[in-house]
C-alpha cells in the first residue's frame, strides 16, 4: 500500500505507534464486517427476533412522538 508524502510526514512524528499493526487491525475489522454482511441469514432467530420486537411493541403501545414527522423537519 502506498502513503501519500504529507500522510507519511504525519506518520512519521508519532513513531511510537506500529503502523503495521493499525493496518493490520482495520483490514482485519473490515473482513470480519464483509464475512459477516455476506453470512446467510439464519431465518429461525430472524424469525424468533421478529416475534420478540411485536412483543415488545403491543407491551410499550404508540407514544406520542412522530418520526416522520421529525424526519420531515
Amino acid at each position: 500500500m502506498k502513503v501519500d508524502r504529507a500522510t507519511k510526514r504525519r506518520m512519521a512524528k508519532l513513531r511510537n505507534i506500529n503502523w503495521s499493526e493499525v493496518v493490520g487491525d482495520a483490514i482485519r475489522r473490515r473482513l470480519d464486517a464483509e464475512e459477516a454482511i455476506r453470512r446467510p441469514t439464519d431465518r429461525r432467530r430472524a424469525a424468533e427476533a421478529a416475534r420478540r420486537m411485536g412483543v415488545f411493541r403491543t407491551r410499550v403501545g404508540r407514544g406520542e412522538y412522530d418520526s416522520t414527522r421529525e424526519i420531515r423537519k
